[in-house]
């Protein structure tokens, strides 16, 4: 394990070797410590927070949490539903409440649910009508798995099949992105990412880009953001436990977070600032213990995300 003095290091390693190529910006201002002007890449504003990571309290109970702990964002990340379709228990709160009651919750806090996470096979046609009345404009899926065929011919009907949703994300002025995953998943290597980039010219259709499933590849996470960048609409600060054998293993443990385990986040972010992304930015962990420890490990995160050590 790597803790965050030492990951903070290796943040200032790579801002060292990057000077050459942005010499005329203060390193100050590479991770949004200061302002760059009107048009300035702000990491903080980017920020967003999975309701995953509180889910062993009542929904209503962890609001002040996405307030106090990105607060220049505010942006919450509800998740609906998991594979096999058993809805979350935020959701399934939120349903019983009211979305009115839930809207009003959320504004007396200030926090947006911006983003729904679909993972079951219902997807975002499943509930764009809840995620509208919620004022969620970006929803999250898994991608299809792998049929028969060459990976154009997958990809292109992948994206067929998007099309009734993509039209309801039209009507409800909505985004749907569809994260890689391993395995037997479609969006899944780096000749998946050039064929859904080649295919893919639909302005609300793009990729919720998790680095968690790309590390042990031949291509580093940053050679696959630098190929999807365009069409990232979120992209997750989640890393493999290095100490995990299986994915569920490496899905385990506070190394997952950033500034705890030891991958360096500073190239992706540089590479989501020089194309002035505007990808939502998620500290994430699976199997959280508490969010009491939630908050800690976000509050770190966050730190570490936003700049070096002084």
């Amino acid at each position: 394990m790597i803790h965050r003095q030492a990951w903070c290091r290796s943040r200032r390693k790579f801002l060292a070797q990057s000077a050459a190529s942005i010499a005329a910006i203060p390193l100050t201002q590479v991770f949004g410590q200061q302002a760059l002007g009107d048009n300035a890449w702000d990491l903080d504003r980017r920020l967003i927070l999975a309701s995953h990571l509180f889910e062993d309290k009542s929904f209503f109970d962890v609001g002040h949490y996405f307030r106090d702990l990105i607060p220049r964002s505010r942006q919450v990340d509800l998740w609906i539903d998991y594979a096999g379709n058993r809805t979350s228990r935020h959701f399934d709160e939120i349903r019983k409440r009211g979305f009115a009651a839930t809207n009003a919750y959320c504004k007396q806090l200030g926090i947006r649910l911006s983003t729904a996470t679909c993972y079951g096979s219902r997807g975002y046609a499943g509930y764009a009508e809840a995620i509208r009345d919620l004022g969620c404009t970006l929803c999250i899926q898994s991608s299809g798995k792998r049929t028969a065929g060459s990976i154009t011919e997958m990809m292109k009907r992948e994206l067929e099949s998007y099309k009734p949703a993509l039209e309801l994300a039209e009507k409800y002025d909505c985004r749907i992105a569809i994260e890689n995953h391993s395995g037997r998943h479609l969006l899944n290597d780096m000749d998946s990412f050039k064929a859904f980039m080649d295919l893919c010219d639909h302005p609300r259709f793009g990729i919720a880009f998790a680095p968690f499933h790309t590390q042990g590849r031949r291509e580093s996470p940053e050679e696959f953001l630098r190929q999807c960048v365009s069409k990232v609409f979120y992209i997750y600060a989640w890393q493999q436990n290095p100490n995990g054998q299986t994915l569920a293993e490496k899905a385990s443990g506070e190394s997952q977070m950033p500034g705890v385990g030891p991958y360096d986040f500073g190239p992706l972010l540089q590479i989501l600032r020089e194309h002035r992304s505007s990808a939502l930015i998620s500290p994430f962990m699976h199997r959280a213990t508490s969010s009491a420890r939630s908050a800690e490990l976000v509050r770190s995160a966050v730190s570490c995300l936003r700049k070096p050590d002084p």
